[in-house]
């Protein structure tokens, strides 16, 4: 049986814990730290739409353009679930728009979704 060994940072980050995401790093957490599938905290928190910890990390040191073991960016999972608060703050902090996963999606393209951002309509 596999498991998927986190860092605290990675927990904390997933369940939008701001406080604790601080707490952490002040205490020296690795920000940048990975699971056994290369997913990062900055991957966790823009799963699920985090954008106050994910401004944290950012603010941190956190590589924006990180991908874990499928190729897969902060940037893919938070326009693959539409957090647009959390795709605008990725993009100014210089998130690559077209990060490509190893599965050829293009920053959460396979969705189909059509966003907004800054007044452009693209699918994203």
């Amino acid at each position: 049986m596999l498991l998927n060994i986190r860092c605290p940072l990675n927990w904390a980050a997933s369940a939008g814990h701001l406080e604790v995401v601080q707490a952490l790093l002040g205490y020296g957490a690795n920000v940048n730290c990975e699971d056994n599938k290369n997913t990062r905290p900055i991957h966790e928190a823009a799963f699920l739409g985090h954008t106050d910890v994910m401004d944290q990390l950012l603010a941190c040191g956190a590589e924006v353009n990180a991908v874990d073991e499928n190729g897969v960016s902060a940037l893919h999972w938070a326009a693959a679930n539409a957090h647009m608060d959390s795709v605008r703050l990725l993009l100014k902090n210089g998130a690559r728009v077209n990060a490509i996963a190893f599965d050829g999606d293009v920053s959460g393209a396979s969705t189909g979704r059509v966003v907004v951002i800054d007044g452009k309509i693209g699918r994203r």
